[in-house]
C-alpha cells in the first residue's frame, strides 16, 4: 500500500498535452494546480468542508429512510 489517496476533484492535463503528472482542482470551479494527492492539497480546508457537508447530507437522507 502506497498511502497515496487520489482526490475526487483532480483533473489531469492530458487534454493540454502536458505529460508532467499535474492537473487542476475542480473544487469550487477553481483552477488551482494539483498533483491529485489529498495529502498535498493546497485547498485542504475547502476539501474538508465539502466532505463534511456531503457526510451530513448522506446522514440526513439515511435517517429520513429509517
Amino acid at each position: 500500500m502506497t498511502g497515496e489517496i487520489k482526490c475526487l476533484f483532480f483533473r489531469d492535463t492530458d487534454a493540454v498535452g502536458m505529460d508532467c503528472g499535474f492537473g487542476y482542482c475542480d473544487l469550487d470551479f477553481d483552477r488551482t494546480v494539483c498533483g491529485g494527492e489529498v495529502h498535498f492539497c493546497e485547498r485542504a480546508d475547502s476539501l474538508r468542508r465539502y466532505l463534511i457537508d456531503q457526510k451530513k447530507k448522506w446522514e440526513r437522507r439515511r435517517s429520513a429512510h429509517v
